[in-house]
């Protein structure tokens, strides 16, 4: 299961429209790292910049070194153990609704439905996926400005380490921490990056004994 938390936008202006994204167009920040406000091959795509550059900046650094100081637990004898655990950031202005578009209304409920399939088909193998080990162990951080969504995405192997337990309590950790999370965009980006630290600490820990 994945875990979300969901905060409505708290101001009008913040919640003024603005380019709207499906996972079909939005871009990959390794290969289009152009398109997602990034100057170099990326984990963090902001096409529209929500979040402060040096900020962006300083995430990535974060994601970088939990990728070179982790290793994942693989399938078989071919594939034994491999760096590392990949945490990669989409930040995107408000999702087009299309994976609910048959869902009478537009819920926070309906909104979570809407995250969850987002980062679920952005993790894999034809969009970001391709990156990863095919391990499953990628964990992907959401969040859409004027949809008030906050959300946290975890893979299989991800999750043996990364439960959802343990993401519900890094959120509310962050959150409490940080409140409220969207008055600025440098707020924003600070919250996020306190969630990959908390992620990243528990993605170097071993595997737990069956």
């Amino acid at each position: 299961m994945q875990v979300l938390l969901i905060f409505a936008c708290m101001l009008a202006s913040i919640c003024a429209q603005r380019t709207m994204y499906r996972v079909s167009n939005f871009p990959d920040p390794i290969d289009r790292f152009g398109a997602c406000g990034r100057p170099r091959p990326s984990f963090v795509c902001d096409p529209s910049g929500q979040l402060p550059a040096n900020a962006a900046d300083v995430i990535d650094d974060v994601v970088k070194s939990i990728y070179n100081e982790t290793t994942v637990l693989g399938y078989g004898s071919m594939v034994s153990r491999r760096k590392g655990y990949m945490i990669m950031v989409a930040v995107l202005p408000k999702m087009q609704r299309y994976f609910t578009v048959n869902t009478t209304g537009y819920s926070m409920q309906t909104r979570y439905r809407e995250a969850q399939y987002f980062s679920y088909y952005l993790g894999q193998a034809s969009k970001w996926g391709k990156h990863s080990s095919k391990l499953n162990e990628m964990v992907i951080i959401l969040y859409s400005a004027d949809d008030g969504v906050l959300y946290t995405s975890t893979q299989p192997v991800a999750r043996k380490l990364l439960t959802d337990e343990k993401v519900r309590d890094t959120v509310m950790e962050a959150l409490t921490y940080h409140y409220p999370f969207n008055a600025s965009k440098r707020r924003t980006a600070e919250t996020i990056e306190f969630m990959v630290r908390k992620y990243g600490d528990l993605l170097r820990a071993d595997l737990p004994t069956a």
